[in-house]
């Protein structure tokens, strides 16, 4: 039957020579209308889809043997009628994170499709330390990144030329003063722009200085030796220190010391040296 409700059938015989007799008294058929179809989509899907905040998106939708249609979805129009079909689509922009549902409803069939919508790239970045000398370097680090789809790229700038495309980057300052940074971390083609919260601050460190003094003495009639009392002073050195005689150590020293030596006849020479044997002072 080509269409829906209730059919009544008859019947009669015909013979061999085309006699035919009555129609029977028949009896009713009851043919049930097909049944509602709803085929909702997001950009042609079927879902889910993810897109990026402010980002536009459309959906469409098809129907058969249905006479009416409800939209259904806190961004949509909470039961706002709808057309039967639509392949133009909806335009629907959503500015803010997260999980939404949209269910267009005809004649008590329901389909629904999920949009996840994704915020730009959050994150902080921060380097250690943030007080070094010249020549020696600081680390620079992202750190709490959330947003996008969870996978990012970063791309560093900042003072001396700073560059780089990982989390973190070190460099190495060679030259005096506040050293600043920023990185760009980019997720689902979205990018943010994030200033490190603190600063590296590089100092020229003083130039270590030192004096060491060994007196003459004389050797008495009848001795082998005599006492020299040896001393030194320094200034911004670095551990270890030591002061050694021709070239014999005979003091891990403080940076300021003294101490008596025995000497023999002969020329001997005292120096001290510091930062595991750089000399200083002769």
């Amino acid at each position: 039957f080509g269409s829906s409700g209730t059919k009544t059938v008859k019947a009669r015989a015909v013979d061999s020579a085309g006699n035919t007799s009555a129609w029977s008294s028949g009896f009713n058929v009851t043919c049930a209308p097909p049944p509602p179809t709803v085929d909702l989509r997001a950009n042609g899907s079927n879902g889910p889809i993810t897109v990026s905040a402010g980002t536009a998106f459309s959906l469409t939708w098809s129907t058969t043997n249905t006479s009416s249609c409800t939209k259904n979805g806190t961004n949509w129009g909470s039961m706002a009628a709808a057309a039967l079909n639509n392949s133009t689509g909806d335009s629907i922009t959503l500015n803010t994170p997260g999980s939404y549902t949209y269910a267009l409803t005809c004649d008590g069939v329901t389909d629904s499709v999920d949009v996840t919508v994704q915020g730009p790239p959050t994150g902080q970045c921060t380097a250690s330390p943030n007080s070094i000398n010249t020549g020696q370097s600081s680390t620079w680090s992202t750190s709490n990144v959330t947003g996008g789809n969870g996978s990012y790229t970063y791309s560093w700038s900042g003072t001396d030329a700073l560059s780089g495309t990982g989390s973190s980057v070190n460099k190495t300052y060679n030259t005096a003063g506040t050293k600043s940074a920023s990185v760009a971390i980019t997720s689902a083609g979205q990018t943010t722009n994030v200033s490190c919260t603190n600063t590296v601050s590089v100092t020229t460190p003083p130039v270590p200085s030192a004096t060491i003094t060994a007196p003459n003495c004389t050797i008495a009639a009848g001795a082998s030796s005599c006492t020299s009392s040896v001393s030194w002073n320094s200034a911004n050195t670095t551990n270890p220190l030591s002061v050694r005689q021709d070239g014999v150590e005979f003091s891990t020293a403080a940076s300021s010391g003294g101490t008596s030596r025995t000497i023999t006849y002969g020329s001997h020479t005292f120096t001290f040296h510091h930062s595991g044997g750089t000399q200083l002072a002769t």
